[in-house]
């Protein structure tokens, strides 16, 4: 939805999935946003920006059965420009994320080798080819792909996970202006688990087995990676690990649960992010340790 006007699919009277805008409040006819499909192609899924009026959409509108990147106003009005570049054969655009400022969309595509799922960026209005953000860590290698992706709040950096033997977490320009880069630095453990870009946009703080192989522990590193990961959890008890953790609103602290203390009793920690104190532990009677 966006300002008056709402999207849908399936509103075609041959069987295609595409993709409309209309008013919300019912006035006027609904208007198809993407261009002819090839036949059997269909509009896969469709991303509406939080400001302006893009939207994105993934079809096989050229040739059915290739998946592709697609930008439009959706206010009606203007021709959808295809985003990503040629695709190898059996290549697929994967999914799409808008940059907070809509000027831009960072996507996944096996778009230079098939099968190897890459991270690109592209401007919305076609005005230069996709930019390779991850292909010097992933080295043209099949078996290596980008898999969890993230933006920065200001849109500046993107921050992703690739699957290399280990999983391994690194940060890069979202334009594209620098190459890609380790968060984490050499690992001793299986890899990294999960991570969230902080409010502020300047950490990353994520569950990593760094350390030790199956111990899952809490770290917070800076995005432009000007300094060393530090660890934020607590010293773990044998089996002890982080199962999750948020961040709070001002950046400046994280909440997490782990079994710190004693194996398999599950308490709740708090942290600031720039360790200025020891994790202290919110739960304050252990009947509530593992809720």
């Amino acid at each position: 939805r966006t300002g008056g006007e709402f999207l849908s699919a399936e509103q075609s009277p041959t069987p295609l999935e595409e993709l409309y805008a209309a008013r919300i409040d019912g006035f006027g006819s609904s208007q198809k946003r993407n261009a002819a499909l090839a036949s059997g192609g269909d509009v896969l899924s469709f991303v509406l920006a939080s400001v302006d009026d893009r939207l994105l959409y993934r079809a096989d509108q050229e040739t059915d059965g290739v998946t592709e990147l697609w930008s439009v106003h959706a206010i009606p009005g203007g021709t959808p420009v295809k985003l990503n570049g040629t695709l190898v054969a059996e290549g697929d655009v994967s999914d799409m994320q808008f940059t907070p400022d809509a000027r831009s969309v960072v996507y996944r595509a096996d778009q230079l080798t098939q099968g190897q799922l890459e991270l690109f960026s592209a401007p919305l209005d076609g005005s230069r080819p996709p930019v390779a953000l991850a292909a010097e860590v992933l080295g043209g290698n099949p078996e290596a792909i980008a898999q969890d992706y993230a933006l920065s709040p200001d849109g500046a950096w993107a921050v992703f996970t690739t699957r290399i033997q280990k999983d391994r977490l690194y940060s890069v320009r979202a334009d594209g202006s620098a190459p890609a880069g380790f968060l984490h630095g050499v690992l001793n453990g299986a890899g990294v688990n999960s991570f969230q870009i902080t409010p502020d946009g300047q950490r990353v703080v994520y569950l990593a087995e760094f350390e030790l192989d199956g111990v899952l522990e809490l770290y917070c590193t800076p995005i432009d990676r000007s300094a060393p990961p530090v660890r934020l959890s607590g010293t773990m008890v044998a089996g002890g690990d982080v199962t999750h953790f948020q961040l709070s609103p001002d950046s400046t602290r994280v909440a997490y649960r782990a079994d710190q203390d004693a194996d398999e009793v599950f308490d709740l920690f708090a942290v600031p992010l720039d360790q200025s104190a020891p994790p202290v532990r919110l739960n304050l009677s252990r009947p509530l340790a593992d809720v």
